[in-house]
């Protein structure tokens, strides 16, 4: 027994095969990311057949109806997480999942699903108009995500640094706000005095897997993107009561607010357009586009002319 105490005595090692595997889940194989795919494939096919099933008047839990019948349909029958539908002011609660509302005419609805293939979750957001074609207010909306959108996907590659992505593309989305008359100011003191965290209040990214939110040894969120990782790609821009309220009392950023325009424009909730992204050496793999889930203005409302 005095031997087994000594220097060559068995140790227990706590967390090791944890850090292991988590180190492991975030570089994703060829039959991983395929699996990723197909749940993109039959999970973009879930969100177009609700845009073509909305309609106003109908309720927010019935679109989930239409979303989850597809998905199970085509051989997903596991949903990776609740599905969020928020239409109108609820597209500005982040993680909105009653779907009880009405979706009213000329709403906004902000869809956050996806299904899983052999345990594998897709992770997909689109916004989309109730009544099947945006208006100029909502075009607008919708361009300034898409363009920060575009923006950061371009800067999607093996060795860049996930925050300065983040940064780059908050600046995009800010510079559009400023176009739409809702902020006013250099880019340089909005976002010195972090006016971009009024409308853009989360992160551009997480990973994706066997989790919504799949770990690695740095957690679910990368600091520097490599070969193998799959990430969400995800901006958004909202009207968030007590983010804008606490905005308003603040001298240094409520300077740079145009309240009247917030006003007259908070009725949309909010706008988010979400991605899932293969990171490569010298770029990367958008597994959405490839799935075919479309996101230009004219693409959705061309969808949602299409029989339901």
């Amino acid at each position: 027994a005095a031997s087994r105490q000594g220097a060559g005595a068995p140790r227990v090692v706590e967390g090791l095969l944890q850090s292991t595997l988590h180190r492991c889940r975030a570089f994703k194989s060829d039959a991983e990311v395929a699996c990723l795919l197909q749940a993109n494939l039959v999970s973009g096919q879930a969100h177009m057949a609700m845009w073509r099933a909305c309609k106003p008047g109908m309720r927010e839990y019935q679109l989930e109806a239409v979303f989850r019948h597809a998905t199970m349909s085509g051989g997903c029958v596991q949903l990776g997480y609740p599905c969020i539908v928020g239409a109108g002011r609820n597209a500005a609660v982040l993680h909105y999942d009653a779907n009880r509302a009405e979706v009213s005419p000329g709403s906004l609805v902000l869809v956050d699903a996806g299904a899983e293939y052999r345990c594998y979750t897709a992770d997909i957001s689109r916004t989309f108009p109730a009544s099947g074609s945006f208006s100029v207010a909502q075009k607008e909306l919708y361009n300034a995500v898409l363009a920060g959108q575009e923006h950061a996907l371009g800067l999607l590659r093996g060795g860049a640094v996930l925050s300065e992505v983040d940064q780059s593309c908050r600046v995009v989305m800010m510079e559009r706000l400023r176009d739409m008359r809702l902020v006013a100011g250099s880019t340089e003191e909005m976002m010195a005095s972090k006016v971009d965290r009024v409308f853009v209040p989360h992160g551009l990214s997480h990973h994706l897997g066997l989790d919504v939110h799949d770990v690695s040894d740095s957690g679910p969120v990368p600091r520097v993107l490599a070969a193998g990782h799959v990430i969400t790609c995800e901006p958004g821009i909202y009207f968030i009561d007590p983010l804008i309220k606490e905005a308003a009392a603040n001298p240094q950023v409520a300077r740079h607010l145009n309240m009247e325009r917030i006003e007259e424009l908070h009725h949309l909730g909010g706008v988010r357009i979400e991605d899932n992204v293969l990171i490569q050496e010298g770029g990367h793999f958008n597994i959405t586009m490839a799935a075919g889930v479309v996101k230009t203005v004219r693409e959705i409302e061309e969808v949602m002319r299409g029989p339901a």
